[in-house]
């Protein structure tokens, strides 16, 4: 997406690598990749954070917290790209639901709604009764999760047994590792996940809509291949692509399944393909 793109094309001007190579990294295809990379810098020097510092049984010093953060700057620099990249989305034009009569026929007025996209446009789109959101949002930074990340990570950092040693830091030393262990926002985002596994397990009808299930997105795939394979389970995926529909079919095992591509406004069937 274009916010996404601009705020990408901004940390590769600010990176000092040969010009030859910033060109390779701002191609479109390498942007899941460099936000991977980014990702996994970030999460590598957050654990030594916490097992060198936080988890000390012994007490904290705050400046050799603070000298840490500021000698690895993977852990403030990630911080502030995703801060960048909340701004983008919030400041972008224009985002929508790209929909014709075909796909408002399949999804209906009362269909439940789940997203992993970061940007507001669902929760503005009067028409969606019913939303959740997956991997965060653009009004919250840290909640925003990025590709290879699982929430189940960040439960393997219990911040709430060294919160006692924070008190005495400085409050914005406080918030930056609140932000790095996505403190404040674990529940919702674990709260959106039980929801949407609940309510899928219920449902007969899913449509994937213009979703690739990427392998860079684990925690969703898991949760669209829990669904389970009942004979009048129906599935549809709105998708250029057919490779999709083969990796949905894959996934859930529903053979009762069609492909929209909303390019061509054509269906195919699962022997069609």
């Amino acid at each position: 997406s274009a916010p996404l793109r601009k705020a990408l094309d901004q940390w590769i001007a600010n990176d000092p690598s040969d010009p030859l190579v910033k060109k390779l990294r701002g191609k479109d295809s390498e942007a899941f990749h460099q936000l991977a990379i980014l990702s996994y810098k970030f999460r590598f020097f957050r654990a030594l954070l916490f097992k060198k510092h936080l988890s000390n049984p012994t007490q904290c010093i705050e400046s050799s917290i603070n000298s840490f953060i500021t000698q690895y700057k993977s852990l403030s620099g990630f911080i502030q790209f995703r801060k960048d990249l909340c701004r983008e989305f919030q400041h972008a034009q224009n985002l929508s639901l790209r929909t014709d009569s075909k796909i408002q026929d399949l999804i209906g007025e009362n269909a439940l709604f789940i997203t992993t996209n970061w940007d507001s446009t669902l929760w503005k789109d009067t028409n969606i009764k019913k939303l959740i959101h997956l991997h965060g949002r653009d009004c919250l930074a840290e909640s925003m999760v990025f590709p290879t990340e699982l929430l189940i990570e960040d439960t393997t950092f219990d911040l709430a047994s060294v919160l006692p040693k924070l008190k005495g830091f400085q409050e914005t030393l406080q918030e930056t590792i609140f932000e790095l262990f996505r403190y404040n926002c674990m529940t919702e985002l674990f709260t959106g996940v039980v929801s949407a596994s609940s309510q899928l397990a219920k449902t007969k009808k899913i449509v994937i809509w213009g979703y690739s299930l990427g392998d860079y997105d684990a925690d969703i795939n898991s949760i669209i291949g829990t669904w389970p394979t009942r004979e009048e389970n129906e599935m549809w995926v709105i998708n250029p692509s057919s490779d999709v529909f083969k990796r949905s079919i894959a996934l859930t095992g529903c053979s009762s399944a069609s492909l929209y591509n909303p390019l061509e406004k054509i269906v195919y069937k699962i022997q069609d393909i």
